[in-house]
């Protein structure tokens, strides 16, 4: 129950914070006729809010398309075809090298490698 309650005050202040930096809301102290007391008013622009979420969900649409239509295109560095081998002889090439490394290591703590 605890780690829910941090997490909505987290939650809370984070919005508090993202709204003041975007301009979502204003925070004015204003006096007033009784002497001795302060007036608080909250300002907010619905309109810059909405904008901005409209925004924000039509980025995250286009990241989620580019990553599903063209997966590669994040992953594969854009390279020239002179400059390296290709893709599977590099990836053998790792594969290779890292059974090596792994035979190697399993040689140094085994029995059999004590008894030579």
């Amino acid at each position: 129950m605890r780690n829910l309650l941090a997490f909505l005050g987290a939650a809370v202040l984070v919005f508090f914070g993202v709204g003041l930096y975007l301009g979502w809301y204003h925070i004015y102290r204003g006096p007033t006729s009784t002497p001795g007391h302060s007036r608080i008013e909250f300002d907010i622009n619905q309109d810059k809010i909405s904008s901005d979420v409209k925004q924000g969900t039509d980025k995250i649409k286009d990241a989620i398309d580019k990553a599903t239509n063209d997966p590669n295109a994040a992953t594969t560095p854009a390279t020239p075809p002179d400059s390296k081998p290709s893709s599977s002889a590099a990836t053998t090439n790792k594969v290779d090298a890292a059974k090596n490394l792994i035979r190697d290591a399993s040689d140094w703590y085994s029995p059999e490698s004590k008894k030579k």
